[in-house]
């Protein structure tokens, strides 16, 4: 007998077929909604496996319940319940250590020695609500330093308006000194304007000249120079146009005489062009007859070549048909090629795709193997963030407290004597207060709060980052198993997360090496079904290729006949017409007659081209000489015109000079000043203008201005503004230094209150979701100790239990009762998913597992039955309709066997199927349709009666 490797093929409504052991395990899983363990606990009661279903454990059970009745999703509930829980926990834990962080960074000066210990308490005790009391003395201190700021702000607010009322009085006194300066120096400048007065006057007459002469005379003058020199432009030209018109003249008699001449050959001109057309036909006729017989020749040897090529094409044509025939024989034999090949390669292409998502899933490894490097060594990072934080936050609260001790150092910096102390009023400092040595100021110390911020706020990102990373790995771990599993079923319970990734490793590497030898395997088969399809795919090409020649060669065979035929034809048409030209032609050859030819078409250009020069000539000569004397007349009357306009113009000029007070014209050239001059003298006109009238009004103004003033000392004044300066100095710091220590407090007060209501808020939700939380996993102190899951689960099972107690009272003749127990068996939380049975006859209560045999199988047929009645009316993802029974009857009396029968009898006709696997002869015959197996020497077969 020959064994052959188990095997599977599921067959899906939408026409796909599964094969794969895996594929199929997972699709009926889905489609029934129970695995393997669960099915043979709940619908296939199998020989040796008659009491797990009620001695299967509380978790098992439940299991099963939630997969046929959905109760994961209280699970789910209970979960998220957890997690929030958690979650929330950690939130109040971080508001909690932030606020007693914040509070003992507080720094307090030495009067208030009674809250900085009252502070230390709080801080020690670290209880939330004993920090709420403390915040109440907070904000005591806050008012305090502010009414102490608020008196001192004002003291300097006085001061600075007493200090703006001197230094207004300043600007006066410096005002009313500049007027008395500025009226002495204009006084000045009015003598100095009286002395440069003649010059200042000669300056002026020289302008008011030169104004005369460019507004009055300039214009005619210019006019009158413009219309002389265009009158003597004008009278050359017309001397040298009189010369032109003389030399066009004789150019005219000339060219008429040349005209007559070449006119002469006229006649000869126009007998020319015919005999140029009797002897170009000639040519013509002559050329063509030579044409024609050489084409004659030419189709006479391309008919030899065609009957040659025909003969040939015809014996080429027998070969290709016959090579044909023994191509087709060839490749009838490789018909099965292409399925062979395409089965043996979709089996490769499967083997390769399944090999590289092993490799994909091996790399995915090897990043998590990376990832989780990376992931100790920012833990690393973070235990170094976190030591630098504490020290920062350290140095930043240090250095708080010393700015606020070493105020009267600060202060005491900017004491001068002589000068009021601000805080005690005396004018002498005999022992100032001095700064510790490495004493820091306010920007440093804020410079050293920011960095701690900044540190905290970098260690918050980097735990953040972590968490999210390992939640990270634990994803990426699950999901490649998943991926795994549905490549390579193996099992992973009851590990850690190192054991699974080396697991898994192992198993990808082994899967891959299993599918590499399958490939290997699979690619030689390939190879050869590649070799067959491709030499039958050759033959294919090769038979349609040599069957598409043969048609062309018949079709080039008819066209050579044709062609042939054609030609023989032309050279008879062509031989007719050669005959007929020869009739025609001169007597005399080509050259000579292209000889006569061309000396005719030389003469015949040589006549007419001078003709049309001779022509030309005539008419340009003539319409240049009637241009020339157009324009000499019109220079003529030019001429006259500005003769006639020069000496208008020259009277007008004579009556300019006399009108700008000018008796030559010698005199008038003198008073004209050239651009540069003109322009300096009257900007310096102008300037003086200016200045003599600016001086005017400055007098009169300043006299005005300076009536009833007096010269002040503001080198005293002064002094005595820088000495009120420094006294305000001295105020305005203490009361910056009070602001920053008021605004400080005020700022750790908000803070801390903000901080405070935040985790009273978060507390208040952590108190909900513990309570919460603790009575959906049944931890909840005072409350039953069931979880939300279980609850739900035992109101379906105390259904299953009622229905089965209906058919197990017809069973046991009513003797059994089933009841669910309350208690666990090991007194931890409650299920209520474990079972007990109640004899009527005794009246007791015990366990399932002291029932006899017999009484176990009626009460697993009762259950599996009530279930299947539970599970129908519940209308969820799973159906049981079917139940199957394998054994288990033997074990039964005749009475409770034939009572069993009556209640799967009664089954049978609601739409159920019930099969029983058994020997009993008494089942066999109790049933009416069956599967009846019997084992042969050639193997077992199966008959249905």
């Amino acid at each position: 007998m020959t064994e052959q490797a188990a095997f599977v093929e599921l067959y899906l409504p939408d026409g796909t077929t599964l094969n794969k052991t895996t594929d199929v395990y997972e699709r009926v899983v889905e489609l029934i909604g129970l695995d393997k363990d669960q099915f043979r606990q709940v619908v296939m009661i199998a020989q040796g496996a008659f009491f797990d279903l009620i001695e299967a454990k509380s978790k098992d059970r439940a299991d099963i319940y939630r997969m046929l009745f959905e109760t994961s999703l209280y699970e789910t509930m209970e979960n998220n319940f957890a997690a929030l829980h958690s979650e929330v926990k950690s939130e109040l834990k971080a508001y909690t250590d932030r606020l007693f962080l914040e509070l003992k960074h507080i720094a307090f000066p030495e009067s208030e020695a009674l809250l900085k210990n009252e502070r230390d308490l709080v801080v020690q005790e670290a209880n939330l609500w004993k920090a709420e009391p403390f915040i109440q003395s907070l904000q005591g201190f806050e008012k305090r330093l502010g009414q102490t700021w608020q008196e001192t702000a004002k003291k300097l607010d006085e001061e600075r308006e007493q200090l703006k009322v001197k230094r207004q009085f300043l600007e006066k006194a410096t005002e009313d000194n500049r007027v008395l300066k500025a009226l002495e120096d204009a006084k000045k400048e009015q003598e100095n304007l009286r002395m440069t007065r003649p010059a200042y006057e000669a300056l002026q007459r020289r302008l008011q000249a030169d104004e005369r002469a460019t507004r009055l005379v300039k214009i005619p003058d210019h006019e009158y120079a413009q219309t002389v020199k265009q009158l003597e432009e004008v009278k050359a030209g017309n001397k040298a146009l009189e010369e032109q018109v003389r030399e066009a003249e004789r150019q005219k008699e000339q060219a008429l005489l040349e005209l007559s001449s070449a006119e002469k050959n006229k006649e000869q001109i126009e007998k020319l062009p015919g005999k140029i057309t009797a002897l170009e036909k000639g040519i013509s006729d002559l050329v063509h007859l030579t044409s024609l017989e050489q084409t004659i020749g030419i189709i006479q040897r391309r008919i030899a070549e065609l009957e040659d090529q025909k003969i040939k094409l015809d014996t080429k044509r027998q070969e290709q048909s016959a090579w044909i025939g023994k191509a087709e024989e060839e490749r009838s034999s490789l018909d099965d090629a292409e399925v062979v090949f395409h089965r043996h390669n979709n089996r490769l292409s499967e083997i390769e795709t399944q090999i590289l998502k092993l490799s994909e899933i091996d790399l995915s490894i090897e990043e998590v193997h990376k990832t989780k490097k990376a992931l100790e060594q920012d833990k690393k990072a973070m235990e170094v963030m976190l030591q630098t934080w504490q020290k920062l936050s350290k140095e930043a609260h240090e250095a708080t407290e010393q700015l606020f001790m070493e105020r009267a150092g600060f202060l005491a910096e900017i004491l001068e004597e002589g000068i009021p102390c601000p805080v005690c009023g005396s004018t002498e400092h005999p022992k100032k207060a001095e700064l510790s040595e490495g004493a820091l100021s306010k920007r440093e110390v804020d410079a050293l709060a920011k960095k701690a911020n900044e540190s905290q706020k970098q260690l918050d990102e980097k735990s953040t980052s972590i968490r999210v990373l390992e939640e990270g790995i634990d994803r990426t771990v699950e999901q490649l198993l998943v991926r795994t599993r549905e490549l390579i079923p193996f099992d992973m319970s009851d590990r850690d997360e190192q054991d699974r990734l080396a697991i898994l490793r192992q198993q990808v590497e082994e899967g891959k090496t299993s599918f590499l030898l399958t490939k290997c395997e699979e690619t030689a088969l390939v190879n050869d079904a590649r070799t067959r399809l491709n030499r039958r795919i050759e033959l294919t090409g090769k038979i349609k290729e040599a069957a598409e020649a043969l048609v062309v060669l018949e079709k080039q065979s008819g066209e050579l006949q044709t062609e042939l035929l054609n030609h023989r034809l032309e050279e008879a048409r062509i031989k007719g017409e050669a005959d007929l030209l020869r009739a025609g032609v001169p007597g005399e050859d080509e050259a000579t007659l292209r000889t006569d030819l061309k000396a005719f078409q030389d003469l015949l250009k040589t006549l007419k081209e001078r003709l049309d020069h001779a022509q030309k000539q005539a008419g340009d000569k003539k319409e240049k000489l009637t241009t020339l004397r157009s324009t000499l007349e019109t220079l003529l009357d030019q001429e006259k015109r500005l003769t006639e306009e020069a000496s208008f113009k020259k009277g007008r000029f004579e009556e300019a000079l006399k009108e700008a007070l000018f008796e030559t014209e010698e005199g008038y050239r003198q008073s004209v000043l050239p651009e540069e001059e003109r322009a300096l003298l009257t900007q310096q006109e102008q300037d003086e203008r200016q200045r003599r009238l600016q001086n005017k009004h400055a007098l009169a103004s300043l006299e005005k201005q300076a009536k009833e003033l007096t010269w002040i000392d503001i080198e005293a004044e002064r002094e005595a503004i820088d000495a009120m300066d420094s006294m305000f100095l001295l105020r305005d710091r203490e009361v910056t230094a009070m602001e920053a220590t008021f605004g400080k407090a005020k700022k750790d007060r908000e803070t801390i209150v903000r901080i405070f209501d935040e985790a009273v808020a978060v507390s208040q939700r952590e108190s909900q979701l513990r309570a919460l939380s603790e009575v959906a996993r049944g931890e909840r102190r005072g409350a039953e100790k069931i979880s939300f899951e279980s609850y739900i689960q035992t109101c379906y099972f105390a259904r299953v239990i009622s229905h089965a107690n209906l058919r197990l009272s017809q069973m046991s003749g009513g003797r059994y009762v089933l009841h669910r127990t309350e208690e666990a068996s090991d007194g931890r939380m409650k299920t209520g998913l474990d079972l007990s049975v109640e004899d009527m006859w005794n009246a007791k209560t015990r366990s399932v597992s002291s029932l006899s045999g017999g009484e176990k199988f009626q009460t697993i047929l009762s259950l599996a039955l009530g279930l299947s009645d539970v599970v129908t009316a519940h209308a969820g993802g799973v159906e049981i309709n079917s139940l199957f029974i394998d054994e288990g009857f033997g074990s039964l009396d005749e009475n409770s066997l034939q009572e069993a029968m009556k209640v799967l009898q009664s089954l049978a006709l609601d739409d159920r199927l019930i099969g029983v696997i058994s020997h009993l002869d008494l089942l066999r015959q109790a049933i009416d349709q069956k599967l009846v197996t019997k084992k042969t020497e050639g193997g077992s077969t199966v008959s249905w009666f």
